[in-house]
């Protein structure tokens, strides 16, 4: 179970998110079992509008930087990345631990694929960017609200 639950800010230094990552919790005396939440487009590595562009910094190395900083700290990260796919480049939500990183949904994809998903025991949804304000946070609410973990 999650003891505390925190957000990354990152107004700045987009090129080197991994260090702006590090320096933040390096700002904490205790993050453990943490989950936290990054920004849409973490991977970018610049500011992001929404663009077409692939981002500076691929999905995969990303997700196993991620991967290896929550199996130093003991966190939990839900983190929205870029990466392309079959030619396209996709938004998509992830939820990674020290074990790796399951895939939670496709910014405005109708089939979700894992949203909300499962983590510690708690269930995790994402909406991302515009997706808030769609159709698809009703999915995601209705699915938490049948959850087990809620004791229904």
């Amino acid at each position: 179970m999650f003891e505390r639950i925190g957000v990354l800010h990152f107004p700045e230094r987009h090129d080197a998110p991994i260090c702006t990552l590090e320096d933040a919790i390096s700002k904490h005396s205790n993050v453990r079992n943490s989950l936290i939440v990054l920004p849409e487009a973490f991977n970018n590595g610049e500011v992001y509008n929404g663009g077409d562009c692939p981002p500076r910094i691929p999905a995969d190395l990303m997700l196993r930087e991620l991967s290896a900083i929550a199996k130093r700290h003991s966190l939990v990260f839900v983190s929205g990345l870029l990466h392309e796919m079959a030619g396209v480049i996709r938004n998509s939500a992830y939820v990674i631990d020290g074990c790796g990183s399951r895939l939670m949904v496709h910014k405005g994809a109708n089939d979700d694929i894992k949203n909300p998903i499962e983590a510690e025991g708690v269930w995790v949804g994402c909406l991302i960017c515009s997706d808030a304000g769609d159709n698809h946070r009703y999915r995601v609410t209705e699915k938490m609200e049948d959850s087990t973990f809620l004791g229904r």
